[in-house]
């Protein structure tokens, strides 16, 4: 036998040896996954009564849907976006009108001051922040008692460094968002506006709310854009001598006046509700079977990880 025959057959040996140790491994490693059973089930019956002790403890949440459409100026579209584009082609500014209504108005939902604005208007503030559940006898919120009295209508809550006793604007708004949802259809416009709360009746009066200050906020400030778009009208009006473009703006003028007249008339005269904000039946949260299942996977992945360590620990001595 030559030196060639001897290497190889020392390769093929190191290979069984690896081989063999690799079967050894994986047997022990099914003997400590069986013989430790009864880990397992601890953790089981741990991971189940936590889960379910847990998930028991969280109130029920209802969400009020509702869908709202941009209403369209039919003005915009016929005699005043005309007389616009030729006052505009003349050199006058009356505002533009490039702005999507929508993204406004979903913007404008979005945003801090509007969020918070309505917040202090309705005075919701302890319902957001201290809300624990929902008395459906007597129809009332029952409040955290470590954090808001409501009889005496007192923050009760002990400051930290990041907050005080009582709500800033900015833990409202934070707190809020994460209630509320706001998307916009990209093909129809259409929005959909969403809120959360413990209760489908008071999801359902929010949400109601919110669409009635939307559409005022929207109302108000059209208002004031048809104002200054006439104001800067009757100023050019006042300098300008030619006939002709005199008489486009007497006209564009004139439009301007009955937008105003209109907007200050018509409550909804932003946007329009497709759906109205509806009254849930079914809880939307919380998921308490997705739950226990979660715990169920983490206390399996944990058992694995027990098996995993005693494995290395015998190897280790046995090496």
């Amino acid at each position: 036998m030559n030196n060639n025959d001897v290497l190889l057959v020392a390769e093929r040996q190191d290979e069984s040896k690896k081989v063999g140790n690799k079967t050894s491994s994986q047997k022990t490693l099914l003997q400590i996954v069986f013989d430790s059973y009864l880990v397992l089930i601890i953790l089981v019956i741990i991971a189940c009564v936590s889960s379910v002790y847990y998930s028991l403890g969280l109130p029920n949440l209802y969400r009020s849907e509702a869908v709202l459409a941009p209403v369209q100026d039919k003005k915009s579209l016929g005699s005043l976006g005309s007389l616009s584009g030729l006052a505009s082609a003349a050199g006058f500014n009356i505002g533009g009108m490039g702005v999507d209504k929508a993204d406004l108005v979903v913007e404008v939902l979005k945003s801090t001051e509007f969020i918070s604005r309505f917040i202090r208007k309705h005075k919701i503030e302890a319902a957001i922040i201290a809300a624990k559940s929902w008395d459906s006898a007597r129809q009332t919120l029952v409040y955290d008692p470590e954090l808001y009295d409501a009889k005496t209508e007192k923050w009760l809550r002990a400051p930290t460094a990041d907050r005080g006793v009582e709500p800033s604007d900015e833990e409202l708004v934070r707190e809020f968002r994460a209630i509320l949802v706001v998307n916009k259809d990209k093909t129809t416009d259409f929005i959909k506006v969403s809120i959360e709360t413990l209760a489908p009746e008071l999801s359902k009066a929010w949400l109601s709310l919110l669409i009635a200050e939307i559409n005022d906020v929207m109302r108000a400030r059209a208002l004031n854009d048809h104002n200054q778009a006439l104001q800067s009208i009757e100023k050019s009006l006042a300098e300008n001598q030619n006939a002709d473009v005199r008489a486009l703006l007497f006209d564009l003028a004139g439009e301007k006046r009955k937008e105003i007249i209109v907007a200050s008339i018509t409550p909804n005269y932003s946007l329009t509700t497709i759906d109205s904000p509806t009254l849930p039946e079914r809880k939307s949260g919380p998921f308490r079977a997705l739950i226990v299942l979660f715990s169920l996977v983490i206390a399996f992945i944990g058992y694995m990880a027990i098996c995993m360590i005693k494995l290395v620990r015998m190897q280790m001595k046995s090496a």
